[in-house]
């Protein structure tokens, strides 16, 4: 489940990238019915991606929800917090 997660946005943008080049073909030589039809996968494999996201986004958020994701830990390993004073001090 976390593997199809992380993939799921990948699917998504890939299938965006895709209708935007094959409508850049669509727009520049026309074309409907042989370009329309390449659009079309790749809506239908943003479709798949965004479905694979929904279904397992629950999961996920309750797998992160027990960890302590932070950008940078304030204090030491032991979740202490800084002591300024001691830390001026030794500079």
């Amino acid at each position: 489940m976390k593997v199809i997660h992380k993939i799921s946005p990948v699917l998504i943008l890939a299938g965006y990238f895709y209708i935007l080049y094959e409508g850049y073909f669509l727009c520049q030589f026309g074309g409907v019915r042989y370009h329309g039809q390449k659009m079309a996968v790749g809506a239908a494999v943003m479709a798949v991606g965004f479905l694979f996201w929904l279904i397992t986004r629950k999961k996920a958020k309750e797998q992160q929800a027990g960890k302590n994701n932070h950008l940078w830990r304030c204090g030491d390993p032991h979740g202490n917090p800084i002591q300024w004073g001691t830390l001026l001090e030794n500079l």
